[in-house]
């Protein structure tokens, strides 16, 4: 086919669209013999006198076709298609119904024009992606929230490797957390990452501690220790110590991944942390609301409570736990909200 002229599934194309023929003709020629501003260069397409008309019925078409067969350049083949459509030589397909001229001088069989190519449909055995049943929100400093990450039933592990809106959080392990389901409940596990997973709790629901208990208020990361009197040496001999005064343990500052800096004692009565009042002050943290949150005993247990803070204050998975319809969760320093 030379440069210029449509194929044959363009021209049906047009000629299902409804394109007038007229139409249709124009741009044909148009682009096949204009060649030059203002010069019509298009062949006389009168048939020369004396030329044979054998014509020869077209199978399941009703149409005919001419075919010059004399050495004259001008020669042409003529369709009939309740008119008559001239076309060049040189054309190998006719422009009104798109059969394949050639093939028709040449005797070859003719048959109905090629069918469009589509695509092949999705094969249905294909693996699909996943249905998210749950979504992580992330929530921006200001408050407002920001990028989600769907959390698919049969699990989804998040970390530094993971990528998009954790790739960047030098604090998240490369494998920091898993997410699944149990039943229709969420299930955080912390793959024994460096920094953790931690929960936020409600305000004024109490929350046991347990030696060795971590929880953040603020900036501040606290490990609670329970008083554990030290076992007597080989030989029977006791370790000496200040008076017990009936602490209930302490809390320390947590520096490092196995390193405190200052502790403070947790009287009977119990203790009060905040950023203006309380027994304990972080000053200098603005994280830590003026009163934020409280650490005492209840029938022999120790329990932290948040009083209303408005960061809140978060606990840290220890292996793994339940996370409830929109419980807030903070892992490095990104907080993001469980919805499902």
């Amino acid at each position: 086919m030379q440069q210029g002229q449509p194929g044959p599934l363009q021209v049906l194309s047009r000629l299902r669209r409804g394109a007038p023929a007229g139409v249709l003709q124009a741009t044909v020629f148009f682009g096949a013999y204009t060649s030059g501003w203002g010069a019509d260069t298009r062949p006389d397409y009168r048939r020369p006198s004396g030329s044979s008309d054998s014509r020869r019925p077209r199978r399941g078409t009703g149409i005919g076709a001419t075919v010059g067969t004399g050495s004259d350049p001008d020669a042409t083949r003529t369709i009939e298609a309740g008119g008559r459509a001239q076309v060049p030589e040189n054309f190998r397909f006719c422009h009104v119904c798109g059969d394949d001229l050639h093939a028709e001088a040449s005797g070859a069989p003719l048959g109905d024009a090629p069918a469009e190519r589509v695509s092949a449909p999705a094969v249905s055995g294909a693996p699909q992606p996943a249905a998210a049943c749950a979504r992580l929100a992330l929530i921006q400093p200001d408050g407002s929230e920001g990028e989600s990450f769907p959390l698919p039933a049969e699990g989804s592990l998040i970390g530094r490797a993971t990528g998009g809106i954790f790739a960047n959080d030098a604090y998240l392990s490369p494998e920091h957390a898993e997410f699944r389901f149990e039943g229709d409940q969420l299930v955080v596990k912390d793959m024994e990452s460096l920094n953790g997973v931690y929960i936020r709790i409600e305000p004024e629901v109490p929350i046991e501690l347990f030696d060795g208990s971590i929880f953040r208020v603020g900036q501040e990361i606290l490990r609670f220790e329970a008083p554990v009197a030290p076992d007597p040496a080989d030989d029977g001999t006791q370790h000496m110590g200040s008076p017990h005064r009936g602490y209930l343990g302490r809390i320390s500052l947590m520096i490092g991944r196995e390193t405190t800096g200052n502790s403070f004692p947790i009287p009977p009565q119990g203790i009060h942390l905040g950023r203006e009042r309380g027994d304990v002050v972080f000053p200098e943290d603005g994280y830590v609301s003026g009163l934020h949150c409280r650490v005492n005993s209840e029938v022999g247990h120790v329990f932290l409570t948040d009083v209303g803070s408005s960061n809140g204050t978060f606990v840290r998975v220890s292996n793994e736990s339940y996370v409830p319809q929109g419980t807030f969760v903070l892992m490095g320093q990104q907080l993001f909200r469980a919805e499902y």
